[in-house]
């Protein structure tokens, strides 16, 4: 479904260059709640039905969501993996035929990255969120500049600008300069983003909120929309609700939506496209359910058990 809003569309008629210039704000930095209770009640855990304990499915659950969150975040990043192909990649290492070593790597960092952030016994801090981008963020081999990962000393490392500071390609948006603000700048505003998203309610606003304000913050030189998502999708884990599927995303729309944050403080059309993903993983998780009972009733129906259960 097609997610539009004419006075956005109206203002990015215009090139980024003859947009008003954006600079980073404390007012637009601050976290907030976003999506309607009514909403948020459909996510609460307690509106989930009951499934049996039986091992061997909770494996095979941790195991898709780890491919979907692979394929999905890499896919909006522009990666050519469909799902079948990371499936394939993460249960035999055969690469899909004719896809760059960047295009592979991709994957590959998503899958341990996601493994990482699910492996943690509590939130993630400032620590944990520097490694997460180190395994997301670092380069294929030595040297190899890539445009999309960095070298060994970067990942995982704040950014440090020089007096030009960081211009993003295509958007208006300027993020704050460490050469003006300080090298304490980045870690001491991402150390309050992670207490100020801990403190929302909401699991769904704690996500949109990682989503949209950490690659505003854009605290390292690159991967900050890649650390953004992975965490987004962590807040869903970690409460055990269904995990959004990145992969259901409009990758334009996602992308606007987020220029229309940077520039305006405009959530709109971000929220929107994220709650499409949130749907489409509530529907999948339904769908999951149903072929659950429907296998454990034939399974009982011919006196089998399950092992384990």
């Amino acid at each position: 479904m097609t997610v539009a809003f004419p006075d956005l569309d109206e203002y990015f008629q215009r090139p980024s260059d003859e947009r008003r210039p954006a600079f980073f704000t404390e007012e637009r930095f601050k976290v907030a709640p976003f999506y309607p209770q009514a909403f948020n009640a459909r996510i609460h855990p307690a509106s989930f039905p009951t499934i049996p304990s039986i091992p061997e499915l909770a494996q095979a659950t941790v195991r898709a969501a780890l491919v979907d969150v692979a394929w999905g975040s890499a896919a909006l990043e522009g990666g050519s993996y469909t799902l079948a192909d990371t499936q394939r990649l993460l249960d035999t290492g055969a690469t899909k035929p004719g896809a760059s070593v960047d295009d592979t790597h991709l994957v590959r960092t998503h899958l341990a990255a996601w493994r990482y952030l699910t492996g943690l016994e509590r939130r993630p801090a400032l620590d944990e969120i520097r490694e997460t981008h180190r395994l997301l963020a670092i380069e294929p081999a030595p040297e190899t500049n890539s445009p999309h990962f960095l070298p060994a000393i970067q990942a995982g490392a704040f950014r440090v600008d020089g007096p030009e500071g960081l211009l993003i390609s295509g958007s208006a948006y300027i993020p704050p300069n460490t050469y003006d603000r300080g090298l304490d700048f980045l870690p001491q505003h991402l150390d309050r983003l992670v207490q100020d998203i801990a403190g929302l309610p909401q699991v769904a606003d704690r996500a949109l909120n990682w989503l949209a304000r950490l690659p505003y913050l854009q605290a390292f030189s690159d991967s900050n929309k890649r650390l953004g998502r992975l965490l987004a999708a962590w807040e869903f884990h970690h409460v055990q609700a269904p995990i959004p599927r990145l992969g259901k995303m409009d990758r334009g729309a996602y992308l606007r939506g987020l220029l229309a944050f940077y520039e305006l403080g405009d959530l709109r059309l971000l929220g929107a496209v994220f709650q499409q993903a949130i749907e489409a993983g509530l529907d999948a998780d339904r769908r999951m359910h149903q072929d659950m009972m429907r296998i454990l009733g034939e399974r009982e129906s011919q006196g089998d058990d399950w092992p384990g259960a």
